[in-house]
């Protein structure tokens, strides 16, 4: 079995090891890995550190539940760069007939209705867009303190 960095590996549980599937950073030595991240007898995630046992390829199933419960704690694994990182929450949007909110000419908030038009669209690439009033006035509050500091 031909195992290399990034494979997703799964060691049975036994006297001295809990039943962990992790993803394979390197070997120390003999029964001793390094692992970028690992589901632990299915109860908790562990980034890094080091995992005894002899391992196998992981199932579909198996890497599915580590891939879970990273997500879970915000979590993905990146093949490609080989590592693990923070998921990026996807910015709020309204949904359409909603409302939100967004700054207009005098940086005052003003509330608008998502319609999924141009005017929706522009505001919500360049950030001028928010869930709540506490939200909108607290960034025109920012852009005043900033353009005090460009325009002294």
């Amino acid at each position: 079995m031909k195992i290399k960095e990034g494979d997703v590996l799964f060691v049975e549980k036994n006297m001295t090891f809990f039943s962990t599937v992790f993803i394979f950073k390197k070997n120390i030595c003999n029964d001793r890995n390094e692992m970028y991240a690992g589901f632990v007898d299915g109860k908790f995630v562990r980034i890094g550190g080091i995992i005894n046992g002899f391992p196998r390829h992981a199932t579909e199933p198996e890497k599915q539940q580590l891939f879970d419960a990273l997500k879970k704690r915000g979590k993905r694994w990146n093949a490609e760069e080989k590592q693990v990182e923070d998921i990026k929450p996807k910015r709020w949007r309204a949904k359409e007939n909603g409302h939100y909110w967004h700054l207009d000419s005098q940086l005052n908030a003003s509330r608008d209705t998502e319609h999924g038009v141009k005017w929706d669209d522009m505001r919500y690439i360049s950030g001028n867009y928010f869930i709540s009033d506490d939200d909108a006035e607290s960034a025109a509050e920012k852009i005043k303190e900033l353009l005090k500091q460009i325009n002294p």
